[in-house]
C-alpha cells in the first residue's frame, strides 16, 4: 500500500541549527575634522570571528574584537576591516508527517519501531547535487521524527527530500525538494571613512 502525503511542508532551514548570523561592528571616534585626525577605531564581532584583517591606511591582523589609536593623519583616508567565520554546513529539514495513505484511509503511526502492517514507521531522507538527482538517501527509524540535521555538507548547493515508511517497508513518493547553498566560510565587511578638512595656515603677524 503506498502512503499518502495528506499534507506535506518540507522547509529548510536558513541557518544551522545553533549558528547565529555573524555580525561585525566597526566605529570610528571621529569621522570628520579640520586639519589633522587623530583616528581611534573600534571593532567587535559576534560571535567571535575566526580572523579579521584590516587594510587601508592600516594594516594586518586584528583580534576579534578591540580598539586602535592611529597616527594623526593631515588627508581623509578610509579604513576597512572583513572577518571570517566558519561556513555553515547543516541544512535542518524539516516536515509534517503524512495522516493518511493514498486510497484514503487513515495513516496511524505504528505503536513501536518493531510493529509491521499499513502504520507510519520510518522515514527516508534523501540529497543530491541537483532537484534531479537527488539519490543519497539516510534512514531515520522514527516515527514521531519530524526533522533531521544533514551535517558536513560541501560547499554548494544541496537538494533536499524526504519519504515516509510504513511498518511494511513501502515508502511513499518523494515529497517536494528544498534546497540550502552551502558555504565554507562566512565574511563581513565594513569601511570607515573620515574626512579631514583643509585648514587655514595661521597669518604672519609683525608689529612696528
Amino acid at each position: 500500500m503506498k502512503l499518502f502525503w495528506l499534507v506535506l511542508a518540507f522547509l529548510l532551514s536558513a541557518i544551522a541549527a545553533g549558528q547565529t548570523t555573524p555580525t561585525l561592528t566597526f566605529t570610528a571616534q571621529t569621522t570628520t575634522g579640520a586639519g589633522s585626525v587623530v583616528p581611534v577605531l573600534t571593532w567587535a564581532t559576534t560571535p567571535a570571528a575566526t580572523t579579521c584583517t584590516a587594510s587601508g591606511d592600516w594594516s594586518g591582523v586584528k583580534a576579534a574584537a578591540g580598539t586602535q589609536t592611529l597616527a594623526a593623519i593631515a588627508t581623509s583616508q578610509t579604513y576597512q576591516m572583513i572577518c571570517t567565520w566558519p561556513g555553515d554546513t547543516t541544512a535542518t529539514l524539516t516536515w509534517t508527517p503524512p495522516t493518511r495513505n493514498t486510497n484514503g484511509t487513515t495513516l496511524a503511526k505504528c505503536a513501536s519501531q518493531t510493529a509491521t502492517g499499513p502504520c507510519l514507521r520510518s522515514y527516508i531522507v534523501h540529497e543530491g547535487p541537483t532537484d534531479t538527482t537527488i539519490a543519497n538517501p539516510r534512514t531515520i527509524d522514527d516515527r514521531n521524527a519530524v526533522s533531521y540535521a544533514w551535517t558536513g555538507l560541501s560547499a554548494g548547493p544541496h537538494y533536499f527530500g524526504v519519504k515516509a515508511v510504513n511498518g511494511d517497508g513501502v515508502a511513499s513518493a518523494l515529497s517536494n525538494v528544498a534546497t540550502k547553498t552551502i558555504t565554507t566560510t562566512q565574511s563581513v565587511t565594513r569601511s570607515i571613512a573620515i574626512t579631514v578638512n583643509p585648514q587655514p595656515e595661521a597669518p604672519v603677524l609683525t608689529v612696528d
